[in-house]
């Protein structure tokens, strides 16, 4: 139970460090891994434009991302992390991480054990369907420095993984990037599934 305790820590602490370790510093991108170029074509104006984005493959699975975002350098970590800036002015991150299961859990079995263990403040948690994609999405306010910061933690089990994606923002940019992570975290694919398409 202790890797689930520090899978929303370390969602909380990404937040939180980038606010204090980054300010006045300018933080050069890492080099981007496992990036598969994406083809152009013409979209219309309410579509997403996929020459903007850019798809990651981690740990069995894919995820578009802005090719603005920049990752987040990381110390080493007991489980499979990547972190990026969303927007570094707003200090908008997100980060992915992910943890392999010890025996098959559902969904709802998981997120009640890593829930009940955090001491985060939960505004709310709910299942939802995104495709073939059973998610879970638990929002929490939790005080970092003196300030209110909003995580919300989508997760879904696949493979026997738990995948936790985390967007934190201060509380008044929340919902400057709130559309920017719903599009991130809907265009999440298995690799097993983008090899038989």
């Amino acid at each position: 139970m202790k890797s689930i305790h520090l899978i929303l820590s370390l969602a909380l602490e990404v937040v939180a460090l980038t606010g204090c370790s980054l300010v006045g510093k300018k933080v050069e991108p890492e080099p981007k891994q496992e990036v598969t170029k994406v083809e152009k074509k013409e979209v219309s104006a309410t579509e997403e434009k996929v020459e903007d984005k850019e798809i990651i493959e981690f740990e069995g699975i894919s995820f578009k991302l802005p090719k603005n975002s920049a990752v987040i350098p990381l110390e080493k970590q007991l489980l499979p992390t990547k972190a990026f800036f969303l927007d570094r002015s707003h200090l908008a991150n997100l980060n992915i991480v992910v943890e392999s299961l010890a025996k098959p859990m559902k969904l709802d079995q998981y997120i009640e054990v890593v829930t009940r263990s955090t001491g985060y403040n939960y505004i709310s948690k709910q299942n939802y369907s995104n495709g073939e994609i059973q998610w879970n999405e638990s929002i929490s306010l939790n005080q970092v420095s003196g300030k209110n910061i909003k995580l919300n933690q989508r997760t879904f089990i696949y493979n026997n993984k738990a995948y936790i994606f985390t967007y934190g923002a201060s509380e008044g940019n929340y919902d400057l990037y709130l559309k920017l992570y719903e599009e991130i975290t809907n265009s999440v694919v298995s690799l097993a599934k983008l090899k038989t398409i």
